[in-house]
């Protein structure tokens, strides 16, 4: 039988989409008071994606000050600035950091200038750093900071939960984050004029058909098994691991469905992470030694959760060899964005102009490869990373 490792995904009962099936009215409600309470919020908003999510914070940004730019990682997800092209804004691209992967911190300032409206630091897999610097810089030049947290719910700083750190912040409940309800995104709000115009937005939002989402994640459940990974992996139409800038995307609210299914999830969130940090360690303490690879520096204020496991190699070839083995394999590699967004073809009308040393973002798109941490991991699978690395 073959069995193929999905690169990222969450273990979802049969149960848990069967009893979402009987959601009420009370579903959504009761999942935005559990995350308020968890993250120790006033304000929750559900929305039908990440990137829907950034676009209406976007908007309700745009609002409150002048400006129109957005700068935003060099190298992160094709999604970030897919959603500041949909809210009417423009991109500015600055490089990244090798030791966390978010913004280069002195990189910033000169970067800033009377048409940024915001600052937009990612907290890629979930590795928790200190953005302290970042939010002084924010707050002495009076841009907003929105934290994007879409890999990392769960994720803390110095007993503060990421995405509490900024102005506002929004998750991801995409079919490979901490928890997925397939599609779907989450605002936190502490500021009450940004709460007050996201409120404004939802009001007139339509909320999504939950019945297919059942469907859904029938098939998502079915799939994800190891044993079976490597049929959807096989069917083009459902573009797993695709990345692609496209600003002409849907937004609307969470359904009742999966606001349900979200609230069951949420109550394993906890479980589910601890299973991602136990495999991220295992994986650590076996590769550490081994020439030619590096790990992102693990603080000692930091709890990250590690959606996936980042290494960088010193030499790009190395990286693509490695990453052959371990694709043969079956074994849930992942190069992750296939190149720094000032590569991408059609952002070119979207970017602010002026460019910037993206030095490091072009050195990332070539040497990072990251590894699955989740909990249909074997044993058996991660000492066959391991093998296959050293």
């Amino acid at each position: 039988m073959l069995r193929a490792i999905p690169p990222a995904g969450t273990y979802i009962g049969f149960g848990e989409i069967l009893s979402s099936l009987f959601s009420s009215n009370q579903s959504i409600g009761e999942f935005k008071q559990k995350l308020c309470d968890y993250f120790r919020v006033k304000d929750c908003f559900l929305i039908s994606s990440g990137r829907a999510a950034l676009t209406l914070i976007l908007n309700a940004l745009k609002k409150l000050r002048e400006g129109n730019e957005v700068i935003i990682p060099a190298y992160t997800c094709f999604s970030v600035p897919s959603a500041v092209a949909r809210a009417g804004l423009k991109i500015r691209l600055c490089d990244i950091s090798l030791d966390t992967l978010n913004l280069e911190q002195k990189k910033i300032l000169p970067l800033i200038n009377k048409n940024t409206l915001a600052v937009l630091p990612v907290h890629h897999f979930g590795i928790s750093h200190d953005i302290s610097g970042i939010i002084d810089i924010c707050g002495e030049q009076k841009v907003f900071i929105i934290e994007d947290v879409a890999q990392g719910m769960g994720a803390k700083f110095r007993d503060r939960h990421l995405g509490t750190l900024g102005d506002v912040s929004f998750f991801s409940l995409g079919r490979g984050k901490n928890i997925t309800t397939l599609n779907g995104g989450i605002i936190l709000s502490r500021d009450e004029e940004i709460s007050a115009l996201l409120k404004e937005e939802l009001s007139h939002m339509q909320e999504k058909r939950g019945f297919e989402y059942f469907f859904k994640m029938l098939f998502y459940k079915i799939f994800l098994n190891p044993n079976l990974y490597w049929i959807p992996e096989k069917i083009p139409s459902l573009e797993i691991g695709e990345s692609r800038f496209y600003p002409d995307f849907d937004i609307s609210s969470l359904s009742s469905y999966q606001a349900n299914l979200g609230c069951l999830l949420f109550q394993r969130l906890e479980e589910i992470n601890q299973r991602r940090i136990e495999n991220a360690h295992y994986l650590t303490s076996a590769l550490m030694g081994v020439s030619g690879i590096s790990f992102l520096p693990e603080l000692p204020d930091a709890y990250s959760i590690y959606l996936r496991l980042p290494i960088l190699f010193r030499e790009p070839l190395n990286r693509e060899s490695i990453y052959k083995v371990l694709k043969e394999k079956n074994l849930g590699a992942s190069k992750m964005y296939p190149n720094s967004l000032d590569k991408i073809g059609k952002i070119e009308p979207y970017l602010a102009l002026g460019h910037s040393d993206l030095s490091n973002s072009h050195l990332v798109e070539r040497t990072l490869l990251t590894l699955p941490t989740h909990q249909l991991l074997r044993k058996a699978d991660l000492n066959k990373i391991i093998e296959a690395i050293t």
